[in-house]
Order: C-alpha cells, then structure tokens, then sequence
C-alpha cells in the first residue's frame, strides 16, 4: 500500500499519544485506504463501517462493543468509517474513548526520580512496572531539560511532558530517540474533569 501523506502526522500527534485522531476530506480522496493502511500498520484493531447493517445495529445496542480487543493486543486502532451518520456520534465516541481510557490498559504508578549525579526528574509514570512518562515541572522554561536527555535514553520511554506556569504554550519538540511536549499547564490541566 502506497503511505498518504498525512500517515506519519497522525501516527506521531494522535495514535502514539493514545488520542483519537479525525480524518476528514472529500469523496474518493482516500481516506478509507489511509485508515485501512494505519490499521495495517498497526496489526491491532478493528475496521468498522457505518454502512454496514451488523456494525450499525450493535453500535446502537451497545457502543463500547465495538472496542473489545484481546489481552495480547498491543495499541489497537479502531477506525469507524461513515460514523458521522449516527445520531449523538461525538457524545457515543467520547463515552467510548472515556470508557477506554478509565478502565486503563495496564497498572499505573508514579514516581520521583533521583540518581547519583542528583540528575532528577519530578515524576516517572509507569505502566504495569515499566517506564512510560517522564514528566517534569517548570515555571517558565520552555525549552525542554537537560534531565531529559539523560533519563528518556536510560528509561526507554517514549513520551516526556515539561509543564510550564506561563500561558499559550504549546510546542513539540523532536529530539534523538523521542518527542518532547512542552505545554503550559494551565492548559493541560483543563483537559482534567
């Protein structure tokens, strides 16, 4: 299969992040393909139709039906193809995505992290044990921390968050081995209930 363009942008921004990720575009301009491509790529998931009669009567019966998965399923995708002809689908979606999230894939912990050298870092979150998050807290720094560099290569983690106090902040930065978000915590801390 041919990769579209945009195929790297929503991988990196949406499905590495575990966030939903909305394509949208004209008749025929491939955004089946894309989906049926990423879904692919993945090797985990499940491909789901609006316009197919049994998906759409189990949609209505019960949603989060249509995100089941199997215990040794590594980051599944589910692409809901036409969704947007269902009646309430952003309400039934969130719900699904609410649902997902709340009942957690793995256990969560959080730690501080401190070596030898006094290199710390604010909190490690892991995932059933294993090093997951790295984040840490600044008041106006917007460049990520050195501390960074060394931890995210000697963890193996592959998402690191710096939260700022000042406003508007909202940059991802590319470094070797990993993406670094820096993001004003006023601003992330909204996406909290």
């Amino acid at each position: 299969m041919k990769k579209r363009y945009i195929y790297k942008d929503i991988e990196r921004l949406a499905l590495a992040r575990g966030k939903m990720a909305f394509v949208s575009g004209p008749r025929q301009s491939g955004k089946t393909y894309l989906a049926k491509h990423i879904l692919d790529e993945r090797g985990s998931g499940k491909y789901h139709n609006w316009d197919d009669v049994e998906f759409r009567r189990a949609w209505v019966k019960e949603p989060k039906s249509s995100v089941k998965f199997e215990e040794n399923e590594k980051s599944p995708v589910f692409v809901f193809d036409e969704i947007h002809k269902a009646v309430k689908w952003k309400q039934t979606l969130k719900g699904i995505y609410d649902y997902w999230t709340d009942t957690g894939r793995g256990h969560f912990e959080m730690y501080y992290l401190r070596n030898k050298e006094k290199c710390e870092i604010d909190f490690l979150i892991t995932n059933d044990g294993n090093p997951w998050m790295v984040i840490e807290c600044k008041d106006s720094d917007v460049t990520p921390g050195e501390n960074f560099n060394f931890f995210m290569s000697s963890l193996g983690c592959s998402h690191c968050v710096q939260l700022v106090r000042i406003p508007e902040v909202w940059k991802i930065h590319e470094k070797p081995g990993y993406s670094c978000l820096v993001a004003s915590a006023q601003h992330v801390l909204s996406f909290l209930p």
